[in-house]
């Protein structure tokens, strides 16, 4: 037990630095930009603590964007005889994510990222039914190995979560544990404090815990424990949950964390911090000038006037009726320079902080009157430095989509239905484990006819004798089987390039025919999120599917027509055919008869 509690102490005490620093990185965000004794100081002297924010725009700009960048996960086969079964697991990633809300998760994450400069979440399982829940972890709730270098934690040794429950949670929880044995329990540092911090006297019959989910690598495999503090709430054994990316399952770790960057000493800090000195010469410029204006220098000989006190009183507030008892030197100086000097420098600090990072172009808040061209590089070069945060959100994403497929690995071994909502017109249901019977073989062997089906299904029914048609010969979309690869569709590398080549890809569409400029290259460069330009190249296969088919049963149709028609023009020539036959017959007859009659009756007389 001393060994776990040791590590997290480890984490606390080798990063209480890093942490401070984070805290006051969202409190820039939140616009707490002051601290508590200097807006005292400020305000003993007359000056304003004014704060304007630059860096909350640039915050939610970023959070915006990953927003427009969202993308989708799908499944590669690694063999051919998995090619059918990668399309359902697609279907089942793309269900998880939106039945545990990934998208808000991800968001919440990545602005932890931006803001203290690292966030986690993690991938469980509850219920009887083995449902996949996905829980994002406050970034001031999770805790890590301080020895790890890598922005996604693969390096850490031990990760963890420390929540705060009630008394009677905490017992539910963990029901062989006798918590009136623990003492007060009050955090050390103050970020893993809880929050708000409860009053004992309020709280007194229902005290709160401090509980620890521990992670940690023992002889290379991941083990879980519970603690609270010195008390083993569950004693440690192997993770609950596994890995199939190697020859064999292993116990892992299911928290996947992220960071924005990483310094040489192991503190992990976001792209606000970055901004932090420019935003407070802001701060500090604009309150400096602002009191310099509003206050003047006065510069006298001795008993020029009646008060010193009421002429200053005079002055700052506006007006002022000051009478000169001598000729002596009486001058006043409005700081006009000085505050000309401030503003001038707040000026060059405001350029500074909006060319960081979310630039003012990227931003589309740039007022400057610019060519598109020096538009379109200011963009770029604003996406090129996000680009480094971008790809590790990217990559922590694609890390969930891979624990959420261990987890359907393992958990869910039965026959399961999910339903896809992908076609808003046509929702389909996707079985995975499904359980093929002989009469489902046979029922697909003999096509869609009901009649036909029936009949045979009975006549083989009673060849191989009662309940032989409805036993089990395999499993369809058989998860424990299949064999994939897990990847993003691609985000757009930049917003202004990709929209460039769209836009150059559909003037080549109108000037030379989508014969020569396929509609299915101008859909895959547009800017539209991945979905709907699957949805638009599914429609337009589909449609074009369709006006096949059609194609078909019409020339199908004109055959049979054509056929029908050559069918009535014999059979017209054939009645036309035998009504000359029987004519001919007909005049034939008549010719002998009239000869036989000629013959009996002789010749005629003249």
């Amino acid at each position: 037990m001393i060994e776990y509690k040791t590590q997290f102490q480890d984490f606390v005490d080798a990063t209480q630095d890093a942490r401070q620093l984070s805290e006051r990185d969202r409190d820039y965000i939140d616009h707490k930009q002051w601290t508590p004794e200097q807006a005292q100081t400020l305000k003993g002297r007359g000056q304003a603590p004014i704060v304007i924010n630059r860096i909350k725009p640039k915050h939610d700009f970023l959070l915006g964007l990953e927003r427009q960048t969202r993308t989708d996960p799908k499944a590669y086969p690694r063999t051919p005889g998995h090619e059918d079964d990668a399309e359902s697991v697609t279907d089942a990633l793309r269900y998880v994510a939106d039945n545990t809300g990934l998208d808000g998760i991800a968001s919440d994450v990545f602005d932890q990222v931006v803001g203290e400069g690292y966030g986690a979440a993690i991938v469980e399982v509850e219920g009887e039914n083995s449902e996949i829940k996905i829980r994002q972890i406050p970034w001031d709730r999770f805790y890590y190995d301080p020895h790890s270098r890598k922005r996604d934690f693969s390096d850490a040794s031990f990760m963890g979560i420390t929540t705060w429950l009630w008394k009677d949670e905490a017992e539910a929880m963990f029901p062989d544990v006798d918590f009136n044995t623990i003492g007060e329990q009050v955090s050390e540092d103050a970020t893993f404090d809880d929050k708000p911090l409860w009053i004992d006297k309020k709280h007194r019959q229902r005290p709160r815990i401090r509980t620890n989910e521990h992670y940690f690598k023992e002889k290379g495999v991941w083990n879980l424990v519970f603690f609270s503090f010195d008390t083993v709430l569950k004693k440690a054994e192997e993770s609950p949950f596994l890995n199939y990316d190697g020859p064999k399952p292993i116990p892992a770790c299911p928290i996947e964390a992220n960071s924005a960057y990483v310094d040489r000493e192991n503190s992990r800090y976001g792209i606000v911090r970055g901004l932090i000195d420019i935003q407070d010469e802001i701060n500090h410029r604009r309150s400096k000038a602002l009191h310099m204006l509003s206050n003047v220098t006065v510069i006298r000989e001795k008993g020029v006037v009646e008060s010193g006190s009421r002429m200053m009183n005079q002055l700052t507030s506006g007006k002022a009726d000051i009478e000169l008892l001598s000729d002596g030197r009486f001058e006043i100086d409005r700081n006009s320079e000085l505050a000309q000097g401030q503003l001038a420098l707040l000026q060059e600090a405001k350029g500074e902080i909006d060319n960081v990072g979310v630039n003012a172009t990227l931003a589309g808040k740039d007022e400057r009157s610019l060519s598109g061209r020096a538009i379109q590089a200011k963009q770029a070069g604003g996406q090129v430095e996000l680009g480094h945060v971008l790809d590790g959100h990217n990559d922590w994403k694609r890390r969930i989509y891979i624990q959420i497929w261990n987890r359907i690995k393992q958990f869910w071994d039965e026959e399961r239905w999910i339903r896809v909502t992908d076609d808003e017109s046509n929702t389909r249901f996707v079985g995975l484990n499904k359980k093929i019977t002989g009469r489902d073989v046979l029922a697909e062997k003999l096509g869609t006819a009901p009649e036909a089906v029936e009949f045979a299904l009975q006549q083989e029914g009673a060849v191989l004798g009662p309940g032989q048609l409805d036993r089990v010969v395999g499993v369809q979309n058989e998860v424990a089987m299949i064999d994939i690869d897990i990847i993003l569709s691609e985000a757009p590398d930049t917003v202004t390039l990709q929209q460039e080549t769209f836009e150059q890809l559909v003037q080549l569409g109108q000037a030379y025919g989508p014969e020569n400029v396929p509609f299915e290259d101008i859909i895959k460069a547009s800017p539209l999120k991945a979905s709907v330009k699957e949805e638009l190249l599914r429609t337009k296969d589909g449609g074009e599917e369709a006006a096949k088919q059609a194609r078909q049963v019409a020339q199908q149709q004109q055959a049979e027509a054509n056929a029908k028609d050559i069918q009535v023009k014999d059979s017209e020539m054939a009645s036309k055919m035998a009504k000359a036959r029987k004519d001919n017959a007909d005049a034939d007859a008549q010719l002998i008869e009239n000869e036989l009659v000629t013959r009996q009756l002789g010749p005629s007389v003249a």
